[in-house]
């Protein structure tokens, strides 16, 4: 089925910029050359971040109605707990974190999150990913990875029918 159109953001950081600056510039260009990238001239969005990409997402998606559905993927809290607390808090559609077990901080992070501040979404799912670290090395992880955005995207997937979250 179709999902998406993958716009991809560079993990740089620049002076006199922030992360939220590269986060607010993607969003921006994707909305505002959407049909020159996907054909839909109002598309919904959907949202996949890592470690303090997904922070960033978890604090800022609530600001843009085209968001529907926002994947956070082994979080952490450079952006400030608090931020990512509240706008994570104000979010109404999808999510789903996934956590690598073996990643301690981001999986206390993520659970704090997924209990505390994702009680608004429309649909939540936490997802402990076996033997994951904070980077998801190995070829078992790489190849789980590879089905994540199915998994927290696409309903109607194979994918999606397995999984049963925790």
């Amino acid at each position: 089925s179709k999902i998406a159109a993958v716009v991809r953001s560079r993990n740089t950081w620049h002076p006199g910029f922030s992360f939220e600056h590269d986060f607010r510039f993607a969003i921006e260009h994707a909305s505002s050359n959407s049909y020159a990238i996907c054909g839909e001239v109002n598309p919904d969005m959907y949202l996949m971040g890592y470690a303090a990409g997904a922070g960033i997402m978890g604090a800022l998606a609530h600001e843009y109605p085209n968001v529907k559905k926002i994947l956070l993927i082994n979080p952490t809290g450079e952006m400030g707990e608090r931020i990512i607390e509240t706008g994570l808090s104000k979010f109404s559609g999808e999510i789903m974190l996934a956590i690598g077990e073996n990643d301690l901080d981001s999986l206390k992070f993520g659970r704090n999150l997924f209990e505390n501040h994702t009680n608004e979404a429309k649909t939540r799912k936490l997802l402990i990913i076996p033997k994951g670290d904070h980077q998801l090395r190995g070829r078992d992880t790489g190849i789980f990875l590879s089905k994540l955005p199915f998994i927290a995207f696409d309903n109607n997937s194979e994918y999606t029918k397995k999984f049963k979250g925790i």
